[in-house]
């Protein structure tokens, strides 16, 4: 049998000298998905969200940062289950996507939005956060 011979990538340390840090967006910017997924809640039984991961399409250094779409559940509380639609209706638009029909998470990523950012901090660290939509 014939040996494999591998080859191994190098990389420049110098490269990184360069690279700017990631820093956090604050205030007017343009932001992009990057990725969606169909989570189950662990402290709601029954609960499932959208976990969204954003990108800030108009500062590359900035971090990506992530936010969450709670679905509506069947047989929850009709006021909860109205403010998850209308939050996911309004995500929607801001994002032109399309409100009537079915969409593929995959047909969301690339879409873009303008948006108002803030900075918060939480147990999981120190990141950018989507306070609004602007148009």
């Amino acid at each position: 049998m014939a040996e494999e011979q591998q080859t191994q990538a190098t990389f420049h340390m110098e490269e990184l000298s360069d690279t700017p840090d990631r820093v956090n967006a604050e205030g007017n910017h343009r932001i992009r998905i990057g990725s969606v997924t169909q989570k189950d809640s662990k402290t709601t039984p029954g609960n499932q969200y959208l976990l969204i991961f954003m990108r800030v399409a108009d500062q590359p250094e900035a971090a990506d940062f992530r936010t969450m779409l709670m679905l509506p559940t069947a047989g929850g509380d009709e006021d909860q289950n109205l403010r998850r639609r209308q939050d996911i209706k309004e995500f929607f638009q801001a994002f032109g996507l399309p409100i009537d029909q079915e969409i593929n998470f995959s047909d969301m990523v690339g879409a873009e939005a303008d948006a108002l950012l803030n900075i918060k901090s939480d147990d999981y660290g120190t990141s950018s956060n989507l306070v609004a939509f602007v148009s």
